[in-house]
């Protein structure tokens, strides 16, 4: 449906209208503020306050190269998977 503001009277209209929502999709909760506490979308906090589960899809990882969001290729190296940007940039180990 979307993440921002102008999102919410749409859920809210669907819910009130008898509509079993299922799923949300929302961007994930972001960095903000001094302290970078995640802020969740305001679509995340409706739809966690009704019943229905909230799920994030599309999530992409930042390629610490560019800065920019990038799709990622696991790969096993010397026995441990690693995450790397289209850049080659390794984005997480373990």
């Amino acid at each position: 449906m979307g993440s921002p503001d102008f999102a919410v009277p749409t859920l809210e209209a669907l819910v009130e209208a008898g509509h079993e929502v299922v799923t949300a999709y929302t961007q994930p909760p972001r960095p903000a503020g001094r302290g970078k506490a995640e802020r969740p979308t305001a679509v995340d906090e409706r739809a966690g306050d009704g019943e229905a589960p909230l799920h994030a899809s599309k999530v992409m990882l930042v390629d610490p190269t560019t800065g920019k969001p990038s799709r990622v290729k696991v790969s096993v190296v010397d026995g441990k998977k690693q995450r790397t940007a289209k850049s080659g940039a390794v984005i997480a180990a373990g």
